[in-house]
This record gives structure tokens, sequence and C-alpha cells, in this order.
């Protein structure tokens, strides 16, 4: 889990301001001017809670080096929680490597 510092507060849902945005084949990223990180991972990626929340501690741990630099929200993808931690942290750290 993310510390409370970092999260997405509901003042920043309101208005987001200007966004930068970029896509994987399994990940989206929407870099803000400000507000916290928020992480999705919807059932359509991964039906059981379980798999949801696997997928979430793992993403969580892969970008908490870039919370410091930047607000995004992260959507996962459908194929996303087939990918191991090594792919994982290849693809995600590409994605935020063009945007931050």
């Amino acid at each position: 889990m993310l510390p409370r510092r970092l999260r997405l507060t509901r003042a920043a849902l309101t208005h987001q301001g200007k966004e930068m945005r970029a896509t994987s084949p399994h990940f989206s990223v929407s870099v803000r001017a400000k507000g916290g990180t928020l992480i999705v991972v919807s059932k359509k990626v991964e039906k059981t809670a379980v798999g949801r929340h696997r997928l979430k501690r793992r993403i969580s741990t892969i970008v908490r080096p870039f919370c410091e630099k930047a607000p995004f929200s992260l959507y996962a993808r459908a194929g996303s929680s087939k990918l191991s931690y090594k792919e994982l942290t290849h693809e995600l750290t590409e994605l935020l490597g063009r945007l931050l």
C-alpha cells in the first residue's frame, strides 16, 4: 500500500488540469500536475479479488520510486495479470521512464 501522502485525494479528481498520457500493451498511464498516485485494476483484468490485489501490490512495489517525481494514474489492461514480475518491472519502468 502506498503511504497516505502519495495517494490520490478526492480534490484531485475534481480538477485534474493538464495531463500527459502514454500507453503500452498492458498498461495506460496519465500524469497530472497535482494530486496523488492512483493504481486501478478492474474486474476485466482479473476476475478474483485476490488476483487484483496481488497485481496491485506488485505494481505499487515497482512504481514506488516514480511516485515522488510526479502524481500519476496507472490503469492495468487485459493480460497484465499474466505477466511475470520481471516482465511487469520492465514494461512499467519503460513506460514511466518515457513520461517522467
